[in-house]
């Protein structure tokens, strides 16, 4: 077997690593300078020390310049159990080495790289030879007692979501075995590029003692606990099970695991436990009501609609109250990366309503809803706390004025919106009104009943006067929940689950977050829990969606020897073209919609030239309207992004996504993107680059072939500026703008 072979090897390969290296008690078998080593047991790294033991771990590139060597305490990131040295060196065309070192023991926690990737087919490295690279890495990092401990490679994977081996990329996953005991979570996680070089490296190891290997209850006791166990039914974005960040306001009903569900069995007690380690019970979400909000239309309102709106709003809460008009306007970016504008209202109570109310504002957002209250003399960043116990509201208090003013202000809403109730202990709520003066209690967003997964908004409330400071809440989420119903029960995704996984014996140490928020440190427990194929159930097809499977999916298998396979790969890579069922369909003609598309996703990585967001108007994310291309219309949010970012000219009635685009059609976006767009409409100072373009079509095509960008087919005679254009070609244009951008960044 592999364990076998890499704990009899592990031995003879230290014994190899130890001819020129020091060793130190706490890396047996790892080198790090002689002069830490000799010198320094029971201190800690100086930064010359950590870079030079970052420099005996892996390779810095000799054009590479320390860009940062930050040392951090403990008390500074809960994941620490020591303090730590992060470091980082840049290279040329934004590449990047970041490293983080345990500042007592020298021990490597993290290592990342990034750059250009791109490998070329038959640089590509097998399975085999990028285990044996990480096998090697390992080797060099890691103590032979460590290594002697580790389970084969992805014997135990239970990651929420595995990394990408779209193109070559090979991740490993080593877990620590202890008492012949898998401890879920800890080890090493590696990452090996397509040229056979580790590209990722994260340690995972608890350093305090492990609870006894012994059990209390038996595997059939255990069992029959688990069954009680069961995935809730949410509302997930799909880029988190899928990995493709441009879809990221599309959402599946899932069954899957929260935080706060019972998900393992205490080994010892028999109790059912959380992610964060704690006893608990089933419990599911409770709206605030059974109002539900109108389906929005879409339509953009103006300021003076806004103020109506507001005005509406405040009627809602007890007292009269005076408007005092416009105070400020501003744009948030939504999930389609679209600005959404935003007013603010300032409203005042009317005499007679005592003296110690305070004015307060109303934001609406230009769709009509209200997105914050906020008093005028909130700090969202506090100094010092709220002083003794004694002069301080309760808990109960607090969350007592919190949800009396959200069901006031979002009384048309209440069926959408469930409050999440925390335990807290006293310490945890001592610490908070130390820190910030105020108590921060979470609400949850409700889709037909059914929680949106991470979609909440926080109110504050002061500590002292009992009073709520701020609500915020940009609800963006809930517009791109298509309503479904799920087609299996609870009780089928769980028998999905055991058709998958198998209850196990592990080791599990709840995340160190959690008890830092109790001021405590995470301690391991025995536990059963559900081990193998890590994934969650489709609740409308009742399907079980295996991680490993979706990541291999990612991968083109259509690409093969296409001459432009290397920008095709590159395209996916940057998440410019996306892969779906393993087709990239690199000779299928493009949309003019599908264009916008994929050149607003390149707009994010090529910053040639942006305007300014210091320079906000509101003339400036003020609409343009295509007759085509409504609120309602799935690519709105792009298209409106490229106009407001001047990719598209505002010009005409109609978009026409559904189109083929032309060749000088996407060498017009493509020339805007260079931030060229205040002179194409200026043909008469340009030389024609190709004799078939017509006068309006010179300055674009021009433009490019000035910058050295030619598109695929073009040549000295000919341009073909009317024919359409294929996914492969517009990933060697963006290719080839991308070489221009790193050219210019060099200059």
């Amino acid at each position: 077997m592999r364990k076998k072979s890499w704990r009899l090897t592990a031995g003879l390969a230290t014994a190899m690593l130890l001819v020129p290296a020091i060793p130190t008690a706490g890396v047996p078998g790892v080198a790090l300078p002689a002069a830490f080593a000799a010198e320094n047991q029971g201190k800690e790294l100086s930064k010359e020390e950590a870079i030079r033991s970052v420099q005996n771990y892996i390779s810095i590139p000799a054009d590479f310049k320390l860009e940062r060597a930050t040392y951090q305490g403990p008390e500074r990131n809960p994941f620490l159990a020591n303090a730590a040295w992060s470091l980082s060196w840049t290279g040329k065309n934004d590449a990047g080495i970041y490293v983080t070192l345990d500042a007592a023991t020298g021990k490597l926690l993290q290592y990342s790289r990034y750059g250009n990737e791109t490998a070329s087919a038959d640089q590509k490295v097998s399975e085999e030879a990028a285990l044996e690279a990480a096998t090697k890495f390992l080797e060099k990092t890691v103590s032979a007692d460590e290594r002697a401990k580790l389970s084969e490679a992805n014997e135990y994977n239970m990651a929420s979501r595995l990394y990408s081996s779209t193109f070559g990329h090979h991740p490993f996953a080593f877990t620590r075995i202890e008492n012949g005991i898998p401890f879920i979570g800890n080890g090493f996680h590696l990452v090996v590029d397509a040229k056979g070089e580790v590209e990722q490296f994260s340690r995972t190891w608890y350093e305090g003692s492990l609870p006894a290997a012994k059990p209390a209850l038996t595997l059939d006791e255990a069992q029959e606990k688990i069954a009680e166990a069961l995935p809730s039914l949410v509302y997930t974005r799909a880029s988190t099970i899928t990995g493709n960040f441009n879809s990221d306001t599309n959402y599946l009903l899932l069954y899957k695991y929260q935080i706060g569900d019972p998900q393992f069995v205490d080994a010892m007690s028999g109790e059912l436990l959380n992610y964060t380690g704690k006893p608990t019970k089933k419990a599911k979400l409770q709206p605030l009501g059974n109002t539900i909000s109108k389906a929005s239309t879409g339509k953009l309102i103006t300021k003076e609609e806004a103020q109506v709106i507001a005005d509406q709003v405040v009627k809602k809460l007890p007292g009269s109250y005076r408007s005092n008009g416009n105070r400020g306007s501003g744009a948030t970016s939504g999930p389609d990366g679209v600005e959404r504008r935003r007013w603010g209202f300032e409203y005042t109570p009317v005499q007679g309503q005592g003296k110690d109310q305070e004015s307060f504002r109303i934001y609406i957002g230009d769709r009509g809803e209200l997105v914050e209250y906020r008093k005028d003399d909130y700090q969202p960043i506090r100094r010092g706390g709220a002083g003794s116990s004694d002069q301080t509201v309760s808990w109960e208090k607090a969350e007592q004025n919190a949800i009396q003013l959200v069901k006031a202000l979002f009384a048309e809403r209440l069926g959408e919106i469930a409050y999440n109730p925390e335990q807290r202990s006293e310490m945890n709520i001592k610490q908070r009104l130390e820190q910030d003066g105020a108590y921060t209690l979470s609400f949850g967003w409700l889709k037909d009943g059914v929680p949106v997964e991470d979609s909440y908004f926080r109110v504050e409330v002061s500590a002292t006067t009992g009073e709520v400071e701020n609500i915020r809440t940009d609800a963006y989420e809930l517009e791109g929940i298509q309503p479904a119903k799920a087609k299996i029960d609870q009780e089928a995704a769980k028998k999905l689950e055991e058709e998958n996984q198998t209850l196990t014996l592990t080791y599990f140490l709840p995340d160190p977050y959690y008890a830092s928020q109790e001021e405590q440190s995470s301690q391991p427990f025995l536990v059963y829990r559900m081990v193998g194929d890590a994934g969650v159930v489709d609740a409308l097809s009742g399907k079980w969606i295996s991680f490993e499977e979706v990541s291999k999916a990612q991968g083109p298998q259509d690409v093969g020897d296409h001459p432009q396979k290397e920008a095709l790969e590159l395209a996916v890579r940057y998440g410019w073209l996306t892969v779906t069922d393993g087709k990239l369909e690199p000779d299928k003609p493009l949309t003019r919609g599908e264009a916008a598309q994929i050149m607003a996703r390149a707009m994010d990585r090529m910053e040639f030239h942006r305007r300014s967001y210091y320079s906000f108007s509101e003339e400036q994310v003020k609409p343009y309207s295509f007759d085509d291309i409504d609120s309602k219309h799935p690519l709105y949010g792009v298209i409106q992004k490229s106009l407001q970012e001047g990719l598209i000219a505002k010009e005409g009635r109609r978009f026409e996504p559904d189109k083929p685009i032309t060749r000088v059609q996407l060498a017009d976006m493509a020339a805007r993107l260079l931030g060229y767009g205040d002179i194409l409409n200026k043909p008469e100072i340009f030389v024609p680059a190709y004799p078939d373009l017509q006068k309006s079509q010179v300055p674009a095509v021009t433009l490019l072939s000035a910058e050295g960008i030619e598109f695929v087919g073009a040549t000295a005679g000919k341009f073909a500026p009317e024919a359409s254009v294929t996914r492969a070609e517009i990933a060697q244009l963006l290719k080839d703008m991308l070489e221009l951008q790193q050219r210019k960044q060099k200059n």
